[in-house]
């Protein structure tokens, strides 16, 4: 009976905790996010929490956002890249194979590509440490000529 008692008190408390902790798309601060991103390229984690994320959608309107669970999310940068940038960027995503296969395996930092085909969604995730490591050669460069690119236009 104590139990029930007890989750009785607790569940609403630990609801609330988990929605903060998840953080939310929904909570931002600053312009409005793109409407359908293409690709979404993110790194970060750790004690603190907090990500540092590119969001691009097809005609090549790019924002970077600073995000921290359960906190607002703060638009760092927007601006415009040329679309066929993003084209050959999703093109080249696809000859290294990514689409073939799929690596979820996040640490405690993170470095995260999604990729939006239509209705369907890929995306990868590893360990900054290892991912040169354990990467396919191919997509691990593609990796890093994109965020090379994204963190050098939106200082």
């Amino acid at each position: 009976m104590k139990f029930i008692h007890f989750l009785q008190f607790a569940l609403p408390f630990a609801a609330v905790f988990l929605m903060a902790a998840c953080g939310s798309n929904s909570l931002r601060t600053g312009e409005s996010p793109l409407e359908q991103p293409v690709l979404e390229i993110s790194e970060g984690g750790g004690f603190t929490g907090m990500f540092l994320v590119y969001r691009i959608d097809r005609h090549g309107n790019l924002e970077k956002w600073s995000s921290r669970a359960g906190k607002l999310d703060t638009l760092l940068w927007k601006g415009k890249i040329p679309a066929d940038t993003v084209r050959n960027w999703v093109k080249d995503l696809k000859n290294t194979g990514a689409l073939e296969w799929t690596y979820q395996k996040p640490g405690n930092m993170s470095e995260t590509v999604i990729y939006w085909q239509d209705e369907k969604r890929f995306m990868w995730t590893w360990t900054p440490s290892v991912g040169k490591k354990i990467l396919p050669v191919a997509f691990y460069r593609w990796y890093r000529r994109v965020r090379t690119f994204l963190d050098a236009t939106t200082r």
